[in-house]
């Protein structure tokens, strides 16, 4: 018995595996002559915590696992584990473990009064999870016993466990056959031996067969992903191809539209341009014909003649220049005003500031003359 094997059970038996347990309680079975073979596989394994694959199918409440596993006559229904709890113990918890229960009792092995590390017992533990119906079969079970005058395991170790699966009497039977068969005896070593060998070579088959099985598996569900993923792969690159060509056919019609914009952005500037130039050309040669014709009809006396009007020397009521020989009076700020206009009633102060006019402004007066010499002589 390997590792490996009882770890595939341990794990099963929690699972509820009980095609695979069947399996490894078959290719260790006993051999004709009712003895266990040194290479057996022993039902009374342990895990971490020291609970049995019986212990473990009663925690899962795995009614089909129980049952094959108390089909061994070789089995320790009594087994604790680190907490000092029974198999027993574990199926009277479970609120659906009835039927365990009754698989349970079935062995008259079962130690009922087993305590735990805090004292409880199997009773205990069906009254805290309110399995009234689990409770019910342990006491007539009990009660049964009592009445059979039934004693615990430890006082018949050396008594006949005819009630054990008749392991006893498949025992004695195979010594009879031995004795009646002594002349067989070699033959039937021989057998023995090839039936060990043979249980060892199906233990080895059977593990590899398990790991070949996981490996297959795993090889199937590593190439459905690729396979899907391949598919993904294929579908997104064809979305992206359909993207990148409709994107194309997109970027297109707009750079063509971009350019047919351009192009009219152009031709109106150019037109633009065409007609900014000719009108700058027009006003150009009206320009030099105006210049041409004052070439032409050049006079530096009329050059010399002031023919326009200096806006300083306006009256700022009758808007008239103040020509000489008009006087010209002033306010306090010296705002001018003509003499005409300061002479009239409805002038009584500085138009501009409003202010009182004091006297003349004898330097615009000045002004005038300098700036009007034709006009002083005229007058």
């Amino acid at each position: 018995m390997t590792a490996r094997t009882v770890e595939i059970f341990l794990t099963c038996c929690l699972d509820g595996d009980a095609r695979v347990i069947g399996r490894i309680l078959k290719k260790h079975r006993k051999s004709w002559t009712g003895i266990i073979s040194n290479n057996s596989f022993n039902i009374n394994c342990i895990d971490s915590s020291s609970r049995s694959g019986l212990m473990l199918a009663c925690i899962g409440n795995r009614k089909d696992v129980v049952d094959l596993i108390l089909s061994r006559a070789d089995l320790d229904v009594n087994m604790v584990d680190i907490f000092g709890a029974t198999s027993l113990m574990y199926a009277s918890k479970n609120s659906e473990g009835l039927e365990v229960v009754k698989l349970l009792l079935e062995r008259k092995d079962l130690d009922l009064d087993e305590k735990d590390e805090d004292g409880k017992t199997a009773e205990d533990f069906a009254t805290e999870s309110g399995n009234q119906d689990i409770l019910q079969i342990i006491r007539e079970e009990r009660s049964n016993r009592m009445g059979a005058v039934w004693t615990r395991p430890e006082t018949i170790k050396e008594e006949n466990c005819s009630d054990s699966e008749h392991s006893l009497e498949d025992e004695a039977e195979s010594e009879e056959e031995i004795e009646t068969f002594n002349d067989d005896r070699s033959a039937v070593g021989e057998e023995e031996m090839y039936q060990e060998q043979e249980i060892l070579m199906d233990e080895n088959m059977f593990v590899k067969t398990e790991v070949i099985a996981k490996l297959n598996e795993r090889m199937e569900k590593e190439a459905n992903e690729v396979a899907g993923k391949e598919k993904d792969y294929l579908d997104k690159i064809s979305l992206i191809e359909e993207n990148f060509q409709m994107e194309k056919v997109k970027i297109e019609q707009i750079m063509e539209q971009k350019v047919k914009d351009l192009e009219l952005v152009y031709l109106g500037q150019k037109k633009a341009a065409q007609e900014s130039f000719t009108k700058e050309k027009d006003k150009s040669d009206r320009l030099i014909s105006k210049l041409q014709a004052a070439k032409e009809n050049f006079d530096m006396s009329k050059l010399l003649r002031p023919s326009h009007s200096y806006s300083e020397l306006e009256c700022p009521v009758c808007l008239e220049e103040m020509k000489p020989p008009m006087r010209i009076w002033q306010c306090v700020s010296g705002h001018a005003v003509c003499e005409g206009c300061r002479k009239s009633p409805l002038v009584r102060d500085c138009p501009t500031c409003r202010q009182k006019i004091v006297g003349r402004n004898i330097l615009a007066e000045k002004l005038a003359r300098t700036l009007y010499p034709n006009e002083d002589q005229e007058k």
